[in-house]
């Protein structure tokens, strides 16, 4: 892959993304702060197969980067426009370019890398509606679009992609 190992990346409270290299001679050494992000940084991951660094913050916003120039983000979008709408936890696909939001609303969303909404579950009241809670972690399969997802009521639940047409 296209990865930099040597490199340790940590999303901070003030917004930032900050990259470190460890094969600096005295540990590991602050390289390149990445800003721009109006709340604290919620996930950051690095995409294998390209190198790209997508972190979200607590707002929503999603930012791309390219290790090689972190000055300025090569994308962004937003996931929500509501400001009661906090990000609590967000997953990566390691292969696929998809992105899961979850919030504190009871909803999670999944969104490809141009910002597109692909799916979104809810809270659903009735009969036959699943309940969810509010959102605590998400994960992606490595290889598959299956999304495991963990809820603060300590309920869990594992999704996958609809094999045909809405």
């Amino acid at each position: 892959g296209t990865t930099r190992p040597s490199l340790l990346v940590g999303g901070c409270g003030d917004g930032t993304v900050r990259l470190y290299d460890h094969r600096v001679p005295n540990g590991y050494a602050n390289v390149a702060v990445c800003s721009g992000h109006e709340g604290y940084i919620v996930a950051v991951s690095c995409v294998p197969r390209t190198g790209t660094l997508v972190s979200v913050a607590v707002t929503g916003d999603v930012r791309f980067w390219d290790t090689r120039r972190p000055d300025t983000p090569i994308g962004a979008y937003r996931t929500s426009s509501a400001a009661s709408d906090v990000t609590t936890a967000v997953a990566v696909h390691p292969w696929l370019p998809l992105i899961a939001c979850g919030s504190q609303n009871q909803r999670i969303r999944v969104f490809d890398w141009a910002g597109r909404e692909l799916s979104c579950v809810r809270y659903h009241d009735g009969f036959l509606g699943q309940r969810i809670g509010a959102v605590a972690s998400l994960a992606f399969h490595p290889y598959q679009p299956l999304l495991g997802v963990g809820f603060h009521d300590a309920f869990m639940s594992l999704y996958c992609a609809s094999t045909h047409g809405k």
